[in-house]
């Protein structure tokens, strides 16, 4: 009998622990994936940025290759804004 709630203890103590343990994996997750989101999203606010900043300086007629040189942005891609 003493074996019997021993062991029942046991067990409940493991399913407590792999519910936390997956609870603890399941936030970090989370909390990683709302990070890697962010920096995605920036990145793309931060090229669309470049991209505007292109063209209007395309249409202010400076020379593409300081265009180029200034946001870092390949000429075939800023050839692309004016089309």
């Amino acid at each position: 009998m003493l074996e019997s709630v021993y062991e029942e203890k046991l067990m409940a103590l493991l399913e407590y622990l792999e519910a936390d343990i997956f609870e603890r994996v399941r936030a970090q997750a989370f909390e990683e994936s709302i990070e890697k989101g962010m920096e995605i999203g920036m990145a793309k606010g931060r090229l669309e940025i470049k991209r505007e900043i292109a063209k209007a300086s395309l249409l202010k007629g400076i020379d593409i290759e300081i265009v180029a040189e200034v946001t870092e942005l390949s000429k075939a891609e800023i050839q692309k804004l004016l089309s």
